[in-house]
């Protein structure tokens, strides 16, 4: 029973371990994941399967890890938990759960590009809109699969472009399939100002529903689309002279509760 346990949850260890490698997860969660799964499982397959051949045993061990994990990953992935925004004028909050990956100042005119795997996106779309008439700030929220992918408004306001952008498959040894994702490029405008918003798609898994429609009039935080095993969020702000950002590049934000920045919204 030892040994049967013990190797269990070396398995459940080594399966995690790289799990969180590919999906770009802290190793310490893949570590102690496969701790806890693995004994779970080595010892759930023990008591019903006592008498198989030790080989048997690992190798119904290792699938129900492989199953187990699968099945925690996605009710994370699909969970939508209510949120509760910040009331104050002059928020802007996170429209995605993730990780702070880059801020970046693009200038007026400028054709702003979003950052994957150290591989560039050029958001030319924006150039037939009013969101690059002036300087502006893009931040880009990268997300994991233990994310919620729900993603929310960052900011009350219309929905005055959207325009959806399908990703070509291509093989995935070119290195196309790095910067042809498919994507969902936004923009709402609230007061006089506007402001960008980019859902970008796995490469593997493309989906991006949307929530909305243009001219549709959008609370702060509200719900506006779902990205189906999605990658990365990227917003683009104007660069006022009061705006005052609230996070740093590393940080974890939540989407419609965590502050991006502030400024003055009588202006």
């Amino acid at each position: 029973m030892i040994i049967t346990i013990l190797m269990g949850t070396i398995t459940g260890i080594l399966l995690l371990s790289i799990l969180s490698w590919k999906i770009n997860i802290s190793r310490t969660i893949g570590v102690i994941s496969g701790v806890i799964i693995g004994l779970f499982c080595s010892i759930a397959v023990y008591l019903i399967t006592s008498t198989l051949p030790l080989i048997i045993t690992l190798f119904l061990e290792g699938t129900m890890i492989i199953v187990v994990t699968l099945i925690i990953i996605a009710f994370r992935f699909f969970r939508d938990p209510d949120r509760i925004v910040p009331d104050s004028t002059g928020n802007i909050v996170s429209p995605a759960d993730g990780t702070i990956r880059y801020i970046h100042q693009i200038e007026a005119g400028e054709i702003p590009f979003a950052q994957k795997k150290k591989r560039s996106i050029a958001l030319k779309e924006f150039a037939h809109t009013a969101l690059l008439d002036s300087d502006g700030i893009i931040i880009g929220i990268e997300m994991s699969v233990l994310d919620v992918h729900v993603n929310r408004t960052p900011i009350s306001g219309k929905i005055v472009y959207q325009e959806a952008h399908p990703g070509p498959f291509y093989s995935l040894r070119t290195m196309e399939a790095i910067t042809q994702n498919e994507r969902m490029s936004t923009v709402i405008k609230h007061g006089k100002y506007n402001i960008g918003m980019v859902q970008i798609a796995s490469r593997l898994v493309r989906r991006i529903v949307s929530y909305v429609l243009p001219d549709q009039q959008m609370e702060t935080g509200e719900r506006i689309g779902m990205i189906k095993f999605g990658s990365q969020v990227d917003i683009i702000l104007p660069l006022l002279p009061d705006l005052c950002l609230k996070i740093k590049e590393g940080q974890h934000v939540l989407a419609g509760k965590s502050l991006l920045a502030t400024w003055n919204d009588e202006d």
